[in-house]
């Protein structure tokens, strides 16, 4: 069973976004790692230790996430949900 952090915004589509991954964990054979702000430092995220990490918010601050747990969990797998981008 892979373990997943969640990194994400405030609001109504950070909130989906975890209670869908809740809802589906099980079935997907995935467990939470942890559940964080996109605001919380990426070392707390990192300290989860886990196997994937799925943000959801702003695009440019999944992506400032992910270069700083690039450095801190190289190899981690994190894939982004970034709602409301432009064309």
């Amino acid at each position: 069973m892979s373990a997943v952090a969640l990194a994400t915004a405030r609001g109504p589509f950070g909130r989906f976004a975890c209670d869908g991954f809740e809802r589906e964990a099980d079935r997907l054979n995935l467990r939470l790692a942890g559940a964080f702000g996109l605001a919380d430092p990426p070392e707390r995220v990192a300290d989860a230790a886990p196997d994937a990490i799925l943000a959801c918010g702003p695009a440019n601050r999944e992506v400032e996430l992910f270069r700083e747990l690039g450095r801190l969990l190289p190899g981690v797998l994190c894939p982004g949900i970034s709602p409301g981008l432009s064309a």
